[in-house]
């Protein structure tokens, strides 16, 4: 049975993935409570949980911004079946235990008819298996492999394709193609599943395309870490060609980093985290000039769709749009065209049409696939370079990566499920 027919399955409740954990009766006053949906004519109710609060909420706060523009600009049109959109918003303070809480009280509470969870890997997992057990259809953003590979299951969906496979496969690729002479490296990744996923990932394909590599050494700062002058210094006394890092965020390091010039002594690289939007936050001074960073840089995205969004995000919020804006503007446009396509908002039709649905984006186009749910963004890398123009730091020599060519096929998929079990 090939993974898709598996995902049927599971929903008709015919694979193990389907025992929810719950007794028949519960299911079925489950259904009476979440399932019924509102009457024809009442809002489309989408609960948002994002970090607007604590270590990641410059994301959350992006991720909200694009939400109420889309919803904005939907409603205008005449929302959706003729119904309008309502968003109810939850800050998750960037905390799993807020965020499960919140995807509770949306689903029985709220009565909300989809759930959207933002970018936090600490969380998604859990809004994940609240939504599975109620099989209400949630998508979020963040990027652990788990969400769609491992643990991906019918009611899962996620947009964007920056997950800890892609990232850290594409920042090896990367290395492999622009400085293949570079052979000692250090590794620096933030000490949880996003950061040693991530560099798991990169050494797997480095010692592929690069043979000879060595890694001289390793640092795990936990997340938080506010000091990073020993970790600098062990960098230093490595004498690496190349430095690695992964990182929930990198303002704090390149702060403290910057008087030590690291980008003049070895190239500095990450597939993403640590990428475009840190660059227009990171005063001048404390730009690390030179280092290879990723993301969804506006500037870099040649086509009408995308000048449309940003001269749309620019006129609502007095500045254009970042990474997480885009995850979840395209994430609502996925979700909306496939309840026009269906008809209805009932789950089970969305999910029949958000499978294999390809999109033009302000991205380009992206397919959702049919066996993971997983879509196939791009994205970009660049070397880091401050502009006057525009006042904050960009990426220049920009190269788009095909990023889809990094995640499983369908047999290394199953493989990859069956053994998770």
């Amino acid at each position: 049975m090939g993974t898709r027919g598996a995902l049927r399955e599971q929903r008709a409740g015919r694979l193990p993935g389907a025992r929810w954990g719950l007794s028949f009766a519960a299911v079925f006053l489950m259904g009476l409570v979440v399932g019924s949906g509102p009457a024809a004519g009442q809002p489309i109710k989408i609960g948002f949980i994002g970090e607007l609060s604590g270590l990641l909420a410059q994301y959350g706060e992006d991720s909200l911004r694009a939400a109420e523009l889309f919803v904005e600009q939907t409603n205008q049109r005449g929302g959706v079946l003729g119904r309008k959109v309502e968003l109810i918003v939850r800050d998750d303070k960037t905390r799993p235990d807020e965020a499960v809480r919140h995807a509770r009280d949306l689903i029985f509470a709220e009565r909300v008819d989809f759930l959207v969870h933002s970018i936090s890997s600490f969380a998604c997992l859990g809004v994940s298996e609240v939504a599975k057990q109620a099989r209400k259809l949630v998508f979020s953003s963040c990027a652990i492999d788990d969400f769609t590979i491992e643990k991906g299951h019918p009611y899962a969906f996620r947009i964007p394709n920056i997950i800890t496979r892609t990232q850290g496969r594409a920042a090896a690729q990367y290395a492999a193609t622009h400085f293949p002479q570079k052979k000692r490296y250090y590794l620096i990744g933030h000490d949880f599943s996003f950061g040693r996923r991530t560099i798991e990932f990169f050494k797997g394909k480095l010692r592929e395309l690069v043979p000879g590599a060595e890694i001289v050494g390793e640092a795990w700062p936990k997340l938080g870490e506010t000091n990073y002058a020993p970790y600098i210094t062990s960098i230093l006394n490595a004498r690496p060609d190349v430095l690695m890092f992964v990182m929930a965020t990198a303002i704090p390091f390149f702060t403290q980093a910057q008087p030590y010039g690291l980008t003049q002594k070895m190239e500095v690289l990450s597939a993403y985290w640590g990428g475009s939007d840190e660059m227009r936050i990171l005063k001048r001074e404390h730009l690390p000039v030179g280092a290879i960073v990723g993301g969804f840089p506006w500037y870099g995205m040649d086509n009408p769709l995308n000048r449309a969004f940003v001269a749309d995000f620019k006129k609502k919020h007095g500045r254009e749009p970042r990474t997480a804006s885009y995850f979840i503007s395209i994430t609502l446009e996925f979700l909306t065209e496939a309840i026009r396509r269906a008809g209805t908002i009932e789950t089970e039709k969305v999910i029949e049409k958000l499978e294999g649905m390809a999109l033009e984006t302000a991205v380009g186009k992206v397919t959702l696939r049919p066996g993971d749910h997983q879509g196939t963004t791009p994205h970009w890398m660049g070397k880091v370079q401050y502009d006057g123009r525009l006042g904050y730091g960009v990426l220049t020599s920009l190269v788009q990566v095909p990023a889809e060519q990094f995640l499983p096929g369908p047999a290394e998929l199953q493989r990859i499920r069956q053994q998770a079990r």
